[in-house]
């Protein structure tokens, strides 16, 4: 039989260790179940187990009390609230760079390469008389990513005003990425308690 110490509804001591050994069963040899009540034990069976590992050391498991179908739990162990919000704030940033990851590269020298393609459309944009010489990274797109037309000219500024149009829907997506990401990490911070400080965590990132 498995019985449980329960005090005010409130299971405070156990023979169930969750996660990860098996039940354990307690013998109290030949003790009446009239002086086992009386000291705070009751029969019981195991109902479930709920454990965060976020923001828990140790998780709440659930019994019924026999016969009375009484439900009782055991207390939640939290972390430290201080350590528990660097953990979920570094969840975050690093969920926000997975997020840009779906629209960016991350290849090294990668980034440089577009930051400079931007700088060469505009200017391209701004030349009335382009050649290929002089926007090499531009020319590059020409056949690729937009029709080869024959008009270098036309080619180069469709070329460019694409690259500065693929910028501007990234600018958007990535001000909403960052908004979304300091945002929750702001909602940490005021966090009072583990549960509302890891409810701050949880963003829907699109």
């Amino acid at each position: 039989m498995l019985y449980v110490k329960v005090v005010d509804g409130i299971v405070v001591s156990n023979p169930q260790k969750l996660p990860p050994q098996p039940l354990d069963r307690v013998s109290f040899g030949t003790l009446k179940p009239s002086v086992l009540r009386a000291a705070g034990w009751y029969p019981c069976t195991f109902q479930s187990y709920s454990f965060n590992a976020e923001i828990q050391k140790e998780g709440t498991q659930t019994f019924t009390i026999q016969a009375e179908e009484v439900l009782v739990t055991t207390p939640v162990v939290y972390k430290d609230l201080v350590d528990v919000k660097k953990v979920l704030k570094a969840k975050v940033d690093l969920q926000a760079g997975l997020e840009r990851q779906k629209y960016i590269t991350t290849v090294p020298g990668q980034e440089l390469m577009y930051a400079e393609k931007k700088v060469q459309a505009k200017e391209c944009l701004l030349d009335l008389a382009p050649d290929a010489l002089s926007y090499p990274l531009i020319a590059l797109e020409i056949g690729i990513n937009v029709p080869d037309t024959g008009d270098i000219v036309v080619d180069l500024h469709t070329a460019s005003q694409n690259i500065i149009d693929t910028a501007s829907a990234w600018s958007v997506i990535a001000a909403d990425i960052e908004a979304k990401r300091l945002t929750s990490k702001l909602g940490i911070n005021a966090a009072l308690t583990h549960e509302t400080s890891y409810t701050a965590s949880l963003v829907t990132w699109s």
